[in-house]
């Protein structure tokens, strides 16, 4: 049997149906130049730390508020993080009154911030000199004087009087509703492109991985009348990475599914499990998991 869950379907056709909406409202989702001036931070922040290849994820917007995620893991120095931000800010005029915090991507703590403003004397900047260790941070920036830039901006570029929020019209609000309806189309794309994943039995009933067959409800692998025993984790991530068989699987994703909102997962823990999976699926050269860089992990099935 073969099925798909519907719920993420489900999902995309009422974001869809909530675009009308959203358009009559004149619901601003995220300014195009706020987006490159972020996506130009992000950038500039792994080009400093040494790293030209990886990917700046998809921004995110609350408020005025703007998270910064980022596909690889690096380490940074207070000093040099303020001053590659510092001069993105003032080379693109996005703000000149600005806070700037560094965010552990699991557990979403704060590990390090500062405090820009127009005015020297209102400058913060702490645990300088401290560099953080190696590991998976974003950048959170929250603009301080975003709506008066904003209506600056809009004031400078129509020559008219400052309007009110209500005045998304025209090619700014073309350009708004064009990006709204890419994003659910990409989404919509992206689900309906992904093959049907077989349904894993959960009843205690072996299911084919190669020449293994695999038991999660016991957790135990079995070839030619071998047994090998998994963890609990184990199980629940190669019963993950078979239900997505030759698809990649995000880290996130697979954080999200095994592990939830555990707070004690620190550093490598998954790389650690992968490990220790592909040596219980050694026994067969035509099962193994593949390490998709920056992405996550894919369960290679040869046929």
């Amino acid at each position: 049997m073969f099925g798909m869950d519907p719920r993420p379907l489900a999902l995309v056709f009422g974001a869809l149906s909530l675009l009308p909406a959203l358009h009559a409202q004149q619901v601003e989702a995220l300014d195009p130049h706020v987006n490159v001036c972020m996506r130009m931070v992000g950038h500039a922040v792994l080009l400093k730390v040494g790293d030209p290849t990886s990917l700046v994820l998809p921004i995110e917007r609350e408020a005025d508020s703007y998270r910064i995620p980022f596909a690889a893991e690096f380490g940074l120095v207070p000093e040099v993080l303020a001053a590659t931000v510092d001069s993105v800010m003032a080379a693109t005029g996005l703000s000149q009154n600005y806070v700037v915090e560094v965010e552990q991507c699991i557990t979403g703590e704060v590990v390090y911030s500062y405090e820009r403003s127009a005015a020297d004397t209102l400058n913060i900047m702490p645990c300088q000199s401290r560099a953080l260790p190696i590991g998976c941070y974003s950048l959170r920036i929250n603009l301080l004087d975003a709506e008066a830039q904003a209506e600056e901006q809009e004031a400078q570029l129509a020559g008219l009087p400052v309007a009110g929020p209500s005045s998304l019209t025209g090619r700014r609000g073309w350009i708004l509703w064009s990006g709204l309806v890419l994003l659910l189309a990409v989404l919509a794309f992206l689900f309906f492109r992904r093959k049907a994943a077989p349904v894993i039995p959960t009843n205690g009933d072996a299911v084919p991985i190669g020449a293994f067959h695999f038991d999660k409800g016991k957790m135990e692998l079995s070839i030619n009348d071998r047994k090998v025993e998994l963890t609990g984790k184990e199980a629940e991530l190669l019963h993950l990475l078979h239900a997505c068989a030759n698809e990649t699987v995000a880290r996130e994703v697979m954080l999200k599914e095994v592990w939830g909102n555990d707070s004690d997962y620190v550093g490598r823990t998954l790389d650690v499990f992968i490990s220790k999976l592909r040596k219980k699926l050694e026994a067969d050269p035509s099962v193994r998991i593949a390490n998709i860089r920056g992405v996550g992990y894919r369960l290679i099935l040869d046929s």
